[in-house]
């Protein structure tokens, strides 16, 4: 099976500096890019739901469908309990 991947939508580009336009990233380490470039505060923006989010970015590859009492990212892990991971 494919590893989940993401691209960035083009309309996104100036709020991160670091990813290319038109490329794919595997979606672990976007999801690390994207949280380093919340917690800067560059732009500003509140998170409201899983990182990397489906406004930003386009995803390919990984399960359609996620299988019963899986998680689909790594962010869900967090997500678990009933309050949502803290952002430091």
């Amino acid at each position: 099976m494919p590893k989940r991947e993401g691209l960035l939508k083009p309309e996104y580009n100036d709020w991160y500096p670091t990813l290319v336009a038109g490329v794919w990233y595997g979606a672990d380490w976007l999801t690390d890019t994207v949280l380093q470039h919340l917690r800067s505060g560059e732009p500003s923006w509140q998170s409201e739901g899983r990182l990397p989010c489906d406004q930003h970015f386009v995803f390919r590859g990984g399960r359609s469908k996620p299988r019963l009492g899986t998680w689909t990212r790594r962010t869900d892990e967090g997500r678990r309990s009933k309050s949502a991971p803290e952002l430091s």
